[in-house]
């Protein structure tokens, strides 16, 4: 049923006053130029930096386009090749005592070289990418969130994280790290009236060398990395690269010492009836050709 309203009763201020009484709406209205306090100029720089550096900041933390979280690959790489380049530096200058003017600087390109390609690269695609779809990335991810007392109640997880360290140990160390350490090497060293071309100076050195030192690189290996692991691979996973390389800082200087110089190993096979001269040891820091 519709009421109408009586005649004369919108007159009354007491119904509708919306329609008696014009609202008044806010006008925009200019401040005064005596209201503008103009800053300084320095003031004006100073918020202007502090803005550009809050922005930087927030670029590599708290979840930023170049965060550890967001780009493991950019920071993944770049501490696998300096520390592997740092990592042989320390050994030549402080155990080897080498001055600077002495210091093997084709040695050094092999690490800086091998911590990129294979370091970086290679274990991102591998360690990242890899198991995680051999595992399953959600659910590698599940357990390396969880707290230390979950993990050690978690017996699939666990069975999970020793699959990865075995493989890691096992597998992909004595069939891809060790051969891609010394083709890089090899090519590194190679002399330059050597017949070979780069892929018999490769093969030479990964088929018919690394196997005389098969079992001595792999056991010293795994006793370094075993236990690491178990510790690197139930990090979350962001943080698993940048860890892996933090603790490979210790192993590249063991690398270097052990395995790093041109003759460390057997020497490397020649074409027939070249002689291949070599760095012999003297003194502590001096060198001579044999």
């Amino acid at each position: 049923m519709i009421r109408f309203a009586r005649r004369g009763s919108l007159s009354s201020s007491s119904s509708m006053p919306w329609l008696l009484k014009p609202r008044r709406f806010a006008t925009s209205t200019k401040p005064r130029l005596s209201t503008f306090v103009v800053p300084a100029p320095a003031t004006i720089a100073a918020t202007a930096t502090a803005n550009n550096n809050r922005v930087l900041v927030g670029a590599f933390t708290n979840g930023g386009r170049f965060s550890f979280k967001n780009a493991p690959l950019f920071w993944g790489t770049l501490i696998a090749t300096a520390k592997t380049s740092l990592a042989d530096l320390l050994v030549q200058t402080q155990i080897e005592g080498k001055s600077w003017s002495e210091i093997d600087w084709r040695r050094n390109f092999v690490f800086l070289t091998f911590g990129f390609g294979y370091l970086g690269l290679g274990m991102y695609g591998v360690y990242v990418k890899g198991f995680g779809r051999m595992f399953g990335q959600s659910r590698m991810k599940a357990f390396c969130d969880k707290s230390i007392r979950d993990k050690l109640r978690d017996t699939a997880g666990l069975r999970m994280l020793s699959t990865q360290v075995f493989l890691d140990v096992a597998v992909l160390n004595p069939l891809c790290y060790w051969p891609a350490y010394y083709a890089f090497k090899a090519l590194s060293f190679a002399q330059a009236d050597d017949k070979r071309t780069s892929g018999q100076i490769v093969y030479d050195t990964v088929f018919v060398e690394y196997p005389k030192t098969f079992v001595e690189d792999n056991s010293g290996m795994g006793l370094f990395w075993v236990p690491a692991n178990f510790v690197i691979y139930a990090v979350p996973l962001h943080l698993r690269l940048p860890l892996n390389h933090s603790v490979s800082l210790l192993w590249c200087c063991i690398l270097s010492l052990w395995r790093g110089g041109e003759n460390s190993t057997a020497d490397l096979p020649s074409s027939a009836g070249n002689h291949q001269p070599s760095m012999q040891p003297v003194g502590k820091s001096t060198w001579q050709m044999a």
